[in-house]
């Protein structure tokens, strides 16, 4: 059976960290997760500056969106898009999909999926129609709610990130959506 997972939190609790211990423990289990990672990028005092977009497959790296300049694709608060970026990260994920994965990954939907019908907003189509393996959905909290309004037939098991439950959010995870644990 299929499940999906939607992993939420605040800005900046660890979902990203979450979803890489996620993929690390379900490799050393012998699965074969796929999809993308969006870690962030700091500046040197810190502060977030950009979005990377990292294929789980062959760990591949690109910039996602800056702060404070143009790339050329959408636009979200003070981000711009990168608009390869998002067409190769959708091209990753159509390939995950289409090949087949144990676990696929999409970190994260956000204002440019939910309210611009952009970005990665294929998977919310997946979704909807049931198409789609196993599945984590990266969804801050705020936006939790325009998730489900858009998508209410869909069940989702639901984990909420916080700097207390961070560390062992990927085995719990992990072992909810592969309760068969058959290795």
């Amino acid at each position: 059976m299929n499940i999906n997972v939607l992993l939420t939190g605040d800005v900046q609790v660890g979902k990203t960290t979450v979803c890489q211990g996620v993929v690390e423990l379900v490799r050393r289990w012998g699965y074969n997760p796929k999809g993308l990672l969006t870690p962030p990028i700091f500046d040197e005092d810190g502060a977030k500056v950009g979005i990377e977009l990292v294929d789980i497959e062959s760990g591949e790296r690109r910039v996602l969106a800056r702060a404070g300049c143009d790339l050329g694709g959408p636009q979200v608060g003070r981000y711009s898009f990168d608009a390869e970026a998002l067409a190769w990260g959708q091209s990753i994920l159509d390939r995950a999909i289409g090949a087949g994965c144990d676990l696929l990954v999409v970190d994260e939907i956000g204002y440019l999926e939910l309210e611009q019908n952009r970005g990665f907003s294929a998977v919310l189509k997946g979704l909807q129609a049931g198409a789609l393996p196993r599945t984590i959905i990266v969804v801050r909290s705020s936006l939790v709610g325009k998730l489900h309004r858009l998508l209410p037939q869909v069940d989702f098991v639901a984990f909420t990130v916080a700097e207390e439950n961070r560390d062992a959010l990927p085995l719990a995870i992990a072992e909810r959506v592969f309760d068969d644990r058959g290795r």
